[in-house]
């Protein structure tokens, strides 16, 4: 009951009733200790005495409550305006009733320059909507909601805030609305740079004249380029889920699985040449394979770049067995056969030259032909 809740004749009588009990209990007047026994003094003595005692008590009290209070006051700052989160307190109009210091620091304005003023001011013309259905789901629902969106500051800097609100009761019956804003700014930065990043990466990768693929530990497909699909005459998806061994032929999957372990064993890149037989012809690809790692720096993929070598493969077959017919040719002539240039270099000579002049193949390399001489007979 507070002293609005008393009437006015409540009042007078409380009052009387208070004097009445004060001349009861008064001490007696310096006049009247005459008329007291030594006994009677001695009592009034004892009684200040313990009186004068208990009102030093209740001062120490009084001043420890104090001392407690200023703790508790310095808690509360410490807590509520020194927090690292906004605090604020919404009327059920959206006004700001109460807030702290960090969300006026968000702000950049002072703390009684957002009282009375609506939270919504603050909230980027282009998210008003996300707060607006934000707040009607709190005002059905009576669950706390929560949101991303975009405020702004006094001179216009819009900066991202993750907002948390749940509605409770206020002090006169009222209901407010109380929410913490938290600064996640640097968050949706670095979450646009490794869209960004990512985007850019994706890109390099679908217009790489590689083929590019990433795997698991199991030998199974994760991401596959548009070039390593159409190697095959399929799309992307075709490969999403199926392993080595459901493209390739065992011995080939065997081959392709030995060489993606050793990037998950060793943690570092590997090259290998490998051959994808088709039905109607086979290709040759120089497969350079990379560790992909997680945020604790476990290897948990393995991205792959295949370039197709085909070409040059065909064409280094090609040379070689040209070589070899020519060596065979060589070899065939019955006599000796010795080649050098007009400063007299070695270029070759076939075997029988060897046997008739007892010159081993590194000493006819370095010899001159025209100053050589037999070392057989």
């Amino acid at each position: 009951m507070t002293s609005k809740d008393i009437r006015p004749e409540q009042a007078a009588e409380l009052r009387k009733r208070a004097e009445e009990i004060s001349r009861d209990k008064a001490a007696p007047s310096p006049e009247n200790f005459d008329v007291l026994s030594p006994e009677e003094i001695r009592q009034v003595l004892h009684d200040l005495q313990a009186h004068q005692i208990e009102l030093k008590m209740q001062n120490e009290q009084l001043r420890t409550l104090q001392a407690e209070l200023e703790v508790a006051r310095a808690h509360y700052f410490d807590l509520y305006d020194l927090a690292p989160v906004g605090y604020c307190t919404l009327s059920e109009k959206g006004m700001i009733l109460e807030s702290n210091l960090t969300a006026a620091t968000l702000l950049g304005l002072d703390r009684s320059a957002l009282l009375k003023r609506p939270f919504s001011r603050f909230i980027l013309k282009d998210d008003q909507e996300i707060y607006y259905l934000n707040r009607k789901q709190l005002v059905e629902s009576r669950e706390s909601q929560a949101c991303d969106l975009r405020m702004l500051k006094k001179d216009g800097t819009q900066f991202w805030v993750h907002l948390e609100a749940a509605a409770v009761q206020g002090t006169e019956s009222a209901p407010v609305t109380r929410v913490v804003m938290t600064d996640i700014s640097e968050r949706k930065q670095a979450e646009q740079a490794y869209k960004d990043s990512e985007f850019m990466y994706r890109s390099l990768i679908e217009h790489s004249s590689d083929g590019v693929f990433c795997v698991d530990r199991n030998g199974e497909y994760k991401f596959v380029n548009q070039v390593f699909a159409s190697t095959f005459g399929k799309t992307p998806n075709y490969f999403l889920g199926k392993t080595f061994w459901d493209i390739y032929p065992k011995e080939h999957a065997d081959h392709r699985q030995a060489a993606s372990s050793m990037v998950f064993e060793t943690g570092e890149s590997q090259s290998v040449e490998v051959v994808v037989p088709l039905p109607d012809r086979t290709l040759y690809f120089l497969a350079k394979a990379n560790p992909v790692r997680d945020e604790t720096g476990n290897v948990v993929l393995n991205l792959t770049h295949a370039t197709d070598i085909t070409e040059r493969k065909l064409a280094e077959d090609a040379l070689l067995n040209e070589k070899n017919f020519s060596e065979a040719v060589i070899e065939s002539i019955p006599g000796m056969l010795y080649v050098y240039d007009d400063k007299g270099t070695h270029i070759r000579h076939n075997k029988r030259h060897e046997e008739m002049t007892g010159y081993s193949a590194e000493e006819l390399s370095h010899l001159n032909p025209l100053r050589m001489h037999y070392k057989t007979t």
